[in-house]
C-alpha cells in the first residue's frame, strides 16, 4: 500500500502545503473507489468494505482489556526501549483476536 502511495505523489505534481490535502484525497478516492483489485476478487476496495458487517462490540470492556492486558505486558517488558508501544501493540492484537476481528497469517502479504 505504501509503495501505491509513494508512486501516486511522485507521479503528481510536487507536493506544497498548499495541495497536499486535494492531492491526498485524490489519491485516495482513485486507489479506494476505482481501483479494481484482482486480490478483493476483481472489485474496488469501497465496494468490498461497503459489504462489510459492521463490528457489534462494547468498548467499554474491550478498552479495559486492552489496558489490563497492555500493563501484564508491560511489567514483562520493563527496562526495554520499547516496552510501552510493544505492550500496547500486543494488547491490542490479542483483544481483536479474542473477539474474532483480527486474523494474522504468517507469510500472508496482500
Amino acid at each position: 500500500m505504501n509503495r501505491e502511495h509513494r508512486e501516486w505523489l511522485q507521479l503528481g505534481p510536487p507536493l506544497t502545503s498548499g495541495n497536499i490535502g486535494y492531492e491526498i484525497d485524490n489519491m485516495r478516492t482513485v486507489l479506494n473507489c476505482e481501483t479494481i483489485r484482482p486480490i478483493l476478487n476483481y472489485r474496488t476496495a469501497a465496494d468490498v468494505w461497503g459489504e462489510r458487517a459492521p463490528p457489534d462490540i462494547d468498548r467499554v470492556p474491550l478498552r479495559q482489556e486492552v489496558y489490563d492486558n497492555a500493563v501484564e505486558r508491560y511489567c514483562e517488558r520493563d527496562g526495554h526501549n520499547d516496552a510501552e508501544l510493544t505492550s500496547w501493540r500486543f494488547a491490542v492484537e490479542s483483544a481483536l483476536i479474542n473477539r474474532g476481528l483480527l486474523t494474522i497469517e504468517k507469510g500472508a502479504w496482500c
